[in-house]
């Protein structure tokens, strides 16, 4: 069992001598809980540039009441890397046991005393001196997956990372987190939410992190569903939900202005050339056909391939209107929301996100259904580049 304290607000994780520990952790006593395990990490102050340019003006961050910093969470668990004999003669697969094991244990309570509050987020930390590269990684997360466990129903599945536009760049078959342009805030989101059958974790591995920023910004879904108006919460349920909507041109299409709309071809998308195989494609990780699937004509007779949804796999966390941040959906009967409720929610937003910084070894597993993420902007230099790795399961 167990024995962990709460986690104090503003608690983070530090290399230090100092660091108080609980009993190890099941499972060969891999890992240590850390009482205090982010009471090092530092707040960032609130920059208006991380607004979008469309939104951005410094009258309206002035009207704005955003936060002055985004403090550190306080509803991270934290554990290390176990500094004896037994650890380190553990092989990468036993560590990705246990860590899955310790994982369940937090989301669930199932491992701790009816005293301790459930956690939606953990963090491990010092691994680096385990897993140096995406290929110890790759060996650690088979533990993670297919190790042996006391539960079967508390194993976990892997999941397809399918989103709106092209696949992620992998490295030893793990995917790295999406190349969006690093001088741009990316805001909180849960990952696939457009999706019938999103992830039910997403979890990131730092193996570099940038020199300057890039800090990973948290916030759950409650807090959200307690600072946005409820004007906009009553218009998102009064219109039938978010319509999440993508629509895949056809590359063998010579017209190159019909594809600017886009994200990618259906073809690349789907990794076949056949329509029916396309289809089946959105069918398996939940979409139905035809009424969520199907071809569309362009007047040239080549066809674009239409996939949209509105029941997606958040409509019963509280969160409908997850997504609206970034502008660009319509509600479910066509219904657009005016531009100044989408600046307000942008605003409101902020007011429930955290932050602290993946250093390399650090290993932070989410439960995407309630836990939004994202990152602050940054800058690599020429021997220092962020590299992430991200993983998803069921």
């Amino acid at each position: 069992m167990i024995v962990a304290k709460t986690v104090e607000a503003h608690a983070t994780i530090t290399g230090d001598t100092d660091i108080k520990t609980s009993s190890p952790a099941p499972n060969d006593n891999y890992f240590v809980h850390v009482d205090e395990g982010l009471n090092k990490e530092k707040s960032v102050r609130f920059d208006p540039t991380w607004l979008p340019q469309w939104l951005w003006s410094q009258e309206k961050a002035n009207e704005a009441s955003l936060p002055e910093s985004l403090p550190v969470p306080d509803f991270v668990q934290v554990f290390h890397l176990a500094e004896d004999c037994t650890t380190k003669a553990a092989t990468l697969q036993q560590l990705g046991s246990s860590a899955r094991d310790i994982v369940n244990a937090c989301f669930t309570m199932s491992a701790y005393s009816p005293t301790i509050r459930r956690t939606e987020a953990v963090l491990f930390r010092n691994l680096s001196s385990k897993i140096q590269n995406a290929k110890d990684f790759a060996e650690f997360w088979k533990g993670c997956l297919a190790g042996p466990s006391t539960n079967d129903a508390e194993k976990w599945n892997p999941v397809s990372y399918v989103p709106f536009g092209n696949q992620r760049t992998t490295l030893e078959g793990v995917d790295l987190v999406t190349n969006f342009p690093s001088k741009l805030a990316m805001v909180c989101h849960n990952e696939m939410n457009y999706n019938p059958q999103p992830a039910g974790r997403i979890a990131f591995y730092c193996l570099e992190a940038a020199p300057v920023g890039g800090e990973t910004i948290l916030a759950r879904n409650a807090d959200h569903s307690r600072q946005v108006s409820q004007e906009i919460q009553d218009m998102v349920n009064k219109h039938g939900g978010i319509l999440y909507k993508r629509q895949y041109y056809d590359k063998r299409n010579p017209n190159k202005d019909s594809q600017k709309r886009f994200h990618t071809s259906w073809q690349e998308k789907t990794g076949t050339e056949d329509p029916n195989e396309a289809i089946h494609f959105f069918e398996s990780i939940g979409f139905s056909v035809p009424d969520q699937v199907h071809f569309e004509a362009y007047e040239d007779g080549f066809q674009k391939l239409i996939v949209e949804n509105v029941e997606s796999g958040f409509n019963t966390q509280g969160d409908w209107f997850n997504i609206l941040n970034v502008g660009g959906f319509p509600l479910a009967d066509g219904t657009w929301i005016p531009k100044s409720m989408i600046q307000q929610l942008v605003l409101d937003e902020w007011k429930s996100v955290h932050v602290l910084k993946l250093c390399p070894g650090d290993w932070i597993v989410l439960n995407n259904k309630t836990v939004q993420h994202g990152r602050l902007p940054y800058q690599n230099s020429d021997d220092q580049i962020r590299t992430i790795l991200t993983v998803y399961t069921d």
